[in-house]
């Protein structure tokens, strides 16, 4: 009978077609353990892609579907060349064709009103201080009306990845990072934050300046039914008190 005698610090017998020993043996299970390993990221990256995909056509999905939105804001501006923090409030009104009014309160009052080709900057009651624009990207951004119309085809205007600027996000939420593809950005990137039925509840604007502003929006409504003439100077608390 063959019988196998133990030496000190030997190694058991190993199959003959592993010709490299014990060594051999290891290399392939370290081959191994590699190629499985790059197999989990390759999908794990995939997976992710196709969740990020995903998320983003949701949004985009429920934008498109909405002609106009209404919300109430807070705004918090840290300004970084006297840091301090700047605290506003408002209304906020879109409908889609670029439509836009901004209706700032409290003791800074001022109104931005635009239909798309004309931004209109006023207080309330004060003639004088109506100022006019062309929309341009002076004044209001390409971006930002593509952001906000829709999202505009977000991945045409962004490079979208995702986002860690915000803390404690509820179950169901996406939060997205978007840097501007504009050679001539107005900001340098947006953080975003949309709810399970994917309405935008929080904006964090980084910009060129180094300032930081924060929204956060609340007592959001949607196909409010807001009319043309409502962003413009020709109807409502626009006139007649503050046209010349």
């Amino acid at each position: 009978m063959n019988t196998y005698k133990h030496c000190k610090n030997s190694n058991p017998p190993f199959p003959p077609f592993f010709k490299g020993g014990w060594g051999g043996i290891f290399s392939i299970f370290f081959f191994a353990s590699c190629l499985f390993a790059s197999l989990l990221l390759s999908f794990s990256a995939r997976a992710k892609d196709a969740s990020l995909n995903g998320q983003i056509a949701a949004v985009q999905d429920v934008y498109q579907s909405i002609p106009d939105i209404a919300a109430d804001f807070t705004q918090q501006t840290y300004v970084a060349l006297i840091d301090k923090t700047v605290s506003k409030k408002g209304k906020f009104y879109f409908k889609k064709g670029g439509m836009l009014r901004i209706e700032y309160k409290g003791v800074e009052e001022k109104h931005y009103v635009s239909d798309g080709t004309t931004l209109w900057i006023y207080t309330p009651g004060d003639a004088a201080s109506l100022q006019t624009y062309a929309v341009s990207e002076d004044t209001v951004p390409k971006e930002a009306l593509a952001f906000l119309s829709g999202f505009g085809k977000l991945a045409k205007e962004f490079v979208v990845g995702s986002s860690g600027a915000f803390h404690d996000i509820p179950s169901g939420f996406t939060a997205f990072h978007l840097k501007p593809r504009a050679k001539k950005p107005q900001y340098k990137s947006l953080d975003t934050l949309f709810n399970q039925d994917h309405l935008l509840v929080k904006l964090r604007i980084l910009n060129l300046s180094g300032n930081v502003t924060d929204y956060d929006f609340n007592n959001i409504k949607t196909n409010v039914g807001l009319k043309d003439d409502f962003f413009s100077l020709g109807s409502g608390r626009a006139t007649p008190a503050t046209l010349p």
